[in-house]
């Protein structure tokens, strides 16, 4: 079952907070205004790590390229609310993901 948006939202910024544990950064006022790469300092690898931790937190498969692509250019920027929305609108398109994958049978 799709989750409510809020759900969403909820979530990704308890990975935020997780991925931004050890920077030292005020994290109690995040937002879905909050701007991952100028103001939590995230790198494009961290920014990585946190789509797959997206996918595995609701078990969705998500096609990225939609929300990082503009014009043929990479995004340099991009929002705790707009990740939440890509999510949200994107959850029933998505294939199963890694969270909810079924172990492999034994012979």
């Amino acid at each position: 079952m799709k989750p409510e948006y809020a759900e969403i939202e909820s979530g990704i910024v308890h990975l935020v907070r997780e991925a931004a544990a050890d920077w030292d950064l005020d994290l109690d006022a995040l937002s879905g205004d909050t701007a991952l790469v100028s103001e939590l300092s995230f790198s494009s690898v961290d920014v990585v790590h946190l789509l797959a931790s997206v996918e595995m937190r609701f078990g969705r498969k998500l096609g990225y390229e939609q929300l990082l692509v503009k014009n043929g250019t990479y995004r340099t920027e991009l929002s705790i609310g707009e990740l939440s929305r890509f999510v949200y609108e994107e959850y029933d398109r998505g294939g199963v993901g890694p969270a909810s994958a079924a172990p492999p049978e034994r012979a």
